[in-house]
């Protein structure tokens, strides 16, 4: 098989029990897929060592891989509804930077719960209604919808955590066993 992108891996999960498996680099078998027996020259390349041999980590290892790639991608997806929940914010003339470093932090979170629950508490409607700032009902479903996406990936981001610390504890057991082999010399 040819490292091609991810088309490999379905078939090499398929018959990785049943043979013996070669992933090749595709630029050293790109003349032999293209000809009619490709397969024959591919065998021959093979008994002859002239095929590069790409590197499949374990099972293990492809997970963990998985786990980080899918962690990293909901992190961008926050970052994504951050800029949205700014962009409504500049939208109705409102700045929560200067009181708040992170939009998404401790105090970002108190004073955005604060806007989006503004028509129940007067006082602070009073303190909202200063010259240029106006929070209009859209803006505050605009906020909410943003801040249950925020809320849905942060749970995501501790299942992949959990999911991740729980794959990761046999890598991190075999240092530890060759430390302690180490200190006992």
């Amino acid at each position: 098989m040819a490292a091609t992108g991810g088309y490999w891996k379905h078939v090499w999960y398929v018959l990785e029990g049943q043979f013996e498996l070669v992933l090749a680099d595709p630029l050293g078998v790109s003349e032999c897929e293209r000809r009619v027996g490709d397969a024959c020259s591919l065998a021959e390349l093979l008994a002859h060592g002239l095929i590069r041999v790409g590197p499949v980590p374990l099972a293990p290892l492809q997970e963990v891989r998985d786990l980080c790639r899918t962690r990293r991608l909901l992190f961008r997806e926050m970052a994504q509804h951050n800029l949205h929940i700014q962009k409504v914010l500049n939208d109705a003339s409102l700045k929560v930077t200067g009181s708040a470093t992170c939009v998404l932090g401790i105090r970002g979170r108190a004073i955005l719960q604060e806007f989006m629950a503004q028509e129940s508490a007067p006082e602070s409607r009073a303190r909202l209604e200063a010259p240029g700032e106006f929070l209009a009902e859209h803006h505050r479903f605009m906020l909410k919808l943003h801040m249950a996406q925020v809320d849905a990936l942060r749970g995501a981001i501790e299942k992949v955590d959990g999911k991740l610390e729980m794959r990761l504890k046999p890598f991190r057991s075999q240092p530890e066993a060759a430390q302690d082999a180490s200190s006992a010399c």
